[in-house]
C-alpha cells in the first residue's frame, strides 16, 4: 500500500517541554494528570477554532470523554470487557497509556504543536496534488526526499502525528529551502498558491528557533 506524506511546520519546544514529559509521566509514574491539563488546553484550541475541530474531526466533547477515560470516571475497554481503565491495577495503567499513545497522540500534537495561522497551511500535502509531479520533474532532491532515497538527519519523533513523524534538522530546512528555490513558481494559479504555502513553511521553520518540519506518514 503505497503512503500518504505530508510535511507540518512543528514546534519542537512544545513537544519536549510540555507534550512528552507529560506522556513520560503517564508511562513512568501513571500520573494522568499532567495529560488531562494538555488535553484540557487542547479543548480550548479546538473550540475557538472550528476549522481544526472539522480537520481532526475531534470536538471539546471528544476531549472531555478522553479525560474521563484517563481519570476512570469512563468506562473504557478495548478488547470487550477483558480489560478496562477502571481501578488502579497495571492491566487498567496500561489500557491508559495504550489509549493516550495509540488513539490520543497524533491529535494532540496537531492541535499543540503545529502552529496554526490565518491565511496559510501548516500541514501541506506531499503526496496528492499536481504539485507534486511539478516538484519532482524540477527537482531531483525533492523526489528522493519524498520518495524516501533519502532521509532527513533528525530522529523519529517517540509520538507521532500520523503513523510516523521524521524531524527535519535546520540543516535539512534550509537545503530544501535551496532546492525550492532553484524551481520556478507554477504558472497554474492553485499549484502557485500550495508552491508559496510550501515556501512560508520553510521561512517559518528557518526563522523561529523554536520551530522545524516534521515529515509526516499517514
Amino acid at each position: 500500500m503505497s503512503a500518504d506524506v505530508f510535511v507540518h511546520l512543528f514546534n519542537i519546544k512544545t513537544y519536549r517541554e510540555k507534550v512528552l514529559p507529560a506522556y513520560r509521566m503517564l508511562s513512568r509514574k501513571n500520573e494522568t494528570e499532567p495529560l488531562i491539563m494538555l488535553l484540557r488546553e487542547c479543548a480550548q484550541k479546538i473550540e475557538a477554532n472550528l476549522h481544526l475541530s472539522e480537520q481532526l474531526l475531534w470536538k471539546k466533547e471528544s476531549v472531555e470523554e478522553a479525560i474521563g477515560i484517563l481519570n476512570g470516571s469512563m468506562y473504557y475497554s478495548p478488547d470487550n470487557g477483558k480489560s478496562s481503565n477502571q481501578d488502579e491495577s497495571k492491566t487498567a495503567n496500561r489500557v491508559k497509556r495504550k489509549y493516550a499513545r495509540e488513539i490520543l497522540s497524533s491529535d494532540i500534537l496537531e492541535v499543540l504543536c503545529v502552529p496554526h495561522y490565518k491565511n496559510m497551511n501548516s500541514e501541506q500535502d506531499m503526496t496528492n496534488t499536481a504539485l507534486i509531479p511539478f516538484l519532482y520533474q524540477r527537482s531531483e532532491w525533492i523526489k528522493d526526499l519524498f520518495t524516501f532515497v533519502r532521509t532527513v538527519q533528525g530522529r523519529r519523533l517517540e509520538l507521532a502525528v500520523g503513523e510516523s513523524s521524521e524531524l527535519f534538522t535546520k540543516e535539512d530546512v534550509q537545503k530544501f529551502n535551496v532546492e525550492l528555490t532553484k524551481v520556478p513558481p507554477p504558472e497554474n494559479l492553485q499549484l502557485q498558491r500550495e508552491y508559496d504555502n510550501l515556501r512560508v513553511l520553510l521561512k517559518l521553520a528557518l526563522e523561529d528557533p523554536d520551530l522545524t518540519l516534521v515529515l509526516t506518514v499517514r
